[in-house]
Formats: structure tokens, sequence, C-alpha cells
């Protein structure tokens, strides 16, 4: 399992294309960042059609006792940190985009087992909560995001640069919404 996805842009582009391309450096990079602005939105948008085949979660009313703010939907507020990074070379990396949401997103993906603390049953049975005292340890199930959704992304790449592609040829000229903001993607 992956925490990053690597792109470039030549992978899947027809030729003609290609050799257009080759002339225009700077339209490489903005059409690469438009394929990683692509890929990250499709896999925010691919989250709820990846989790049917996800196990299930404890009960939303046991996480609302544990943590007031946990979200009632797949990743919540954590589906923001996915994002992409341009690499040197005309590459793109789609990942999470802090060491944090990195961390959680390998629990998230690989899964993991925590041992039961006294402190952790404490907590649970101030939850209203309380653990069977043959409880040992919790398990977190791996529940993989990136390879499931570049299942579903991938077909819409190519047609997705390609069209970008057509509208620089046909305008002279890219439209572009410009953010000074620059991503990172952490392993």
């Amino acid at each position: 399992m992956s925490d990053t996805i690597v792109i470039s842009i030549r992978d899947g582009i027809s030729p003609f294309l290609l050799e257009w391309l080759k002339n225009n450096p700077r339209f490489i990079r903005s059409a690469t960042k438009s394929a990683g602005w692509y890929v990250q939105k499709g896999i925010k948008e691919s989250v709820p059609e990846i989790s049917l085949g996800w196990k299930p979660r404890i009960p939303f009313w046991v996480r609302k006792r544990l943590v007031p703010s946990a979200p009632k939907t797949w990743l919540g507020r954590m589906k923001r940190a996915i994002g992409y990074q341009y690499l040197d070379g005309g590459s793109v990396a789609i990942g999470w985009t802090s060491s944090t949401a990195a961390a959680y997103g390998r629990i998230f993906e690989q899964g993991a087992t925590r041992a039961v603390t006294a402190g952790t049953r404490r907590r649970w049975g101030r939850a209203g909560v309380p653990l069977k005292w043959s409880t040992m340890e919790l398990h977190n199930p791996a529940r993989p995001l990136y390879e499931p959704a570049m299942q579903i992304v991938s077909p819409g790449i190519v047609p997705h640069v390609e069209g970008k592609v057509k509208q620089y040829i046909v305008n002279g000229s890219f439209t572009k919404k410009a953010t000074r903001r620059k991503y990172k993607v952490y392993k």
C-alpha cells in the first residue's frame, strides 16, 4: 500500500499532444497540476463509493460519546487533507498534506491494533460504554483509500488532460485561477 500516488501526464496522452507539449514546458507544469487537482478531487468524491467495501465502524452514538466532535461521515475533515504537490520532472504526487494527516492516514489505510490500558478502560467507562473485562485489544481494520480510488478516477485522467491541452491550443493560452498556496505531500 502506498501513502502517495505519483502521476505523469506523459503516461497515457496521444503522440500528437505529447509532441506538442515538448515545445511548451510551461504548459506541461500547468497540465500536470490540473491532473493533480482532478485526481485529488476524484479521490475525495469517491470516498462514499469506496466505503461500501470497508468494515463497519463502531456506532455513531459511541463515537460521539468518546469524541464530541466525531465526524458523521468517513474521513470527516481528514478529507480536506488530501492534496497534490508538483514534483520537478513533470509529475505530481497525490497524498496527505500534513505529517499528522499522513500518520492518521497510515493507520486508516493499513489498520492498527492498540492494547487496552487502564486509562483506555476508564475513558470508555466515563463515556458510558464500558469495555468487557476480556477485551485486551482494540482493532482498527485496514480501509484502503488511494488504490481503490485510483481505479475509479484513472479512466478520466487522460481525457481531462487532453481537454486542457486542446483548450490551450484553441485559445492560445490557458485560463488559470492562480493560487499562491503550495502543497507539500507527506509520506
